[in-house]
């Protein structure tokens, strides 16, 4: 018999990090609620470590920090996307033409050129493009 989470749309209980028998992501994750709140600016969330990431914009904390040129980051994730640009290490390839990437998204971007998708529309002018940042126009 599977152990299956029943909000999660039968994803396995165990690839959730299960922890006495009931899925972490269940009730407010799967139903939109947002009970952790920004003191600062009312921004809520649905798990408290995204509050608590969200807060470092607010003070500035960068607790990680690279051990080559001492350069500090907000996440840990960036630190380690980092830390690639020392090492030249570039693990993510397109599956197109083989180009190579230190960072993830960097690769997800390029291969977007490769199939055009464009997942990003505009809400002014409804204009789609491929990354996130040009997703509204700046009006000037």
């Amino acid at each position: 018999m599977l152990n299956l989470c029943v909000f999660s749309q039968g994803i396995l209980k165990e690839q959730l990090h299960v922890q006495s028998g009931e899925c972490r992501y269940s009730s407010h994750m799967h139903s939109g609620e947002r009970p952790y709140s920004c003191d600062v600016c009312n921004k809520a969330f649905s798990k408290k470590s995204y509050l608590i990431v969200h807060q470092r914009t607010h003070t500035g904390e960068q607790p990680y920090n690279c051990e080559v040129c001492n350069k500090a980051y907000s996440q840990k994730s960036n630190l380690k996307s980092h830390q690639h640009t020392h090492s030249c290490e570039r693990p993510y390839t397109c599956k197109v033409c083989n180009n190579t990437f230190f960072n993830r998204s960097y690769q997800i971007q390029h291969e977007r050129m490769h199939s055009g998708k464009q997942p990003y529309n505009c809400e002014i002018c409804n204009n789609a493009f491929r990354h996130w940042i040009m997703k509204t126009n700046v009006l000037l």
